[in-house]
């Protein structure tokens, strides 16, 4: 069995996915609807998770429809209606499965949250998971991000006009190139294509991965003369790099 499709199709389902059974009753007789489907916006998502059922042997069906009014976007939906698929999805979408998984499964587990859940801010310079407080997907984030050592920021709130309160785990600075690099691509083509805009407004474009992990994991050993010459760069290219990054906050204790 492919372990990480598994994860990854899970991942979905704690998000925008959809995994029920239904009973509806025709001439005086029940009959149960099985189904697991995903209906969104992007193409690339919808496709992509298509891909992931199919390396599991989970026979799909997709549709498309169209907006009829301007504004709202096209639907993309993939689904499965047998009841074999939702049997077999039933057993694995629970919090033990998830915290069997090895480090490269919970990456495919993360990545499914995030493609449902996920967003990428360029104004506010940081990617956001959310889910509401009372989801069974909340307490799975956290430990997802922390077995993988992934540093965020915990925001709860109450929007507008809804009565739950929305948990929103923000991540920044040096850890959004983290996030980023262990999924190594956003499914989805319009966060792939913002967070490359905010790699460019905050000038990270300029440093490659290994440069930037390697001043994460020794900023606080390391003076800034020394972490240059590690590099080949000017102490006041470090210093500009800690600060735009915000670990800068971290050394002198105001951010935790």
């Amino acid at each position: 069995m492919n372990r990480k499709a598994l994860a990854y199709v899970v991942g979905v389902l704690y998000g925008d996915g959809t995994l029920n059974k239904t009973t509806r009753i025709k001439n005086n007789r029940s009959y149960c609807d099985y189904r697991i489907k995903l209906s969104v916006i992007d193409k690339d998502f919808a496709d992509y998770f298509r891909e992931q059922l199919t390396a599991l042997k989970i026979k799909t069906h997709y549709s498309f429809e169209k907006s009829k009014v301007p504004k709202w976007r096209d639907i993309h939906t993939v689904q499965s209606q047998r009841r074999e698929s939702y049997v077999f999805f039933l057993k694995y979408k629970t919090p033990s499965f998830i915290k069997s998984l090895n480090r490269k499964e919970k990456i495919e587990c993360l990545k499914g949250l995030f493609d449902s859940e996920g967003s990428v801010s360029k104004d506010r310079y940081n990617i956001n998971i959310s889910q509401s407080q009372n989801s069974v997907a909340t307490p799975l984030i956290a430990y997802l991000l922390k077995s993988l050592k992934i540093d965020y920021k915990l925001r709860e709130q109450k929007r507008k006009g809804r009565a739950v309160i929305e948990c929103d785990f923000r991540i920044f600075g040096i850890e959004i190139i983290k996030f980023h690099s262990l999924l190594k691509r956003f499914t989805i083509k319009r966060k792939e294509e913002t967070y490359q805009k905010l790699l460019t407004d905050r000038q990270i474009e300029r440093w490659d991965d290994k440069s930037l992990q390697f001043i994460y994991r020794n900023y606080k050993k390391m003076a800034h003369k020394e972490l240059g010459e590690k590099l080949n760069r000017t102490t006041r290219s470090i210093d500009k790099k800690i600060w735009r990054l915000g670990l800068a906050r971290k050394q002198n204790g105001t951010r935790s």
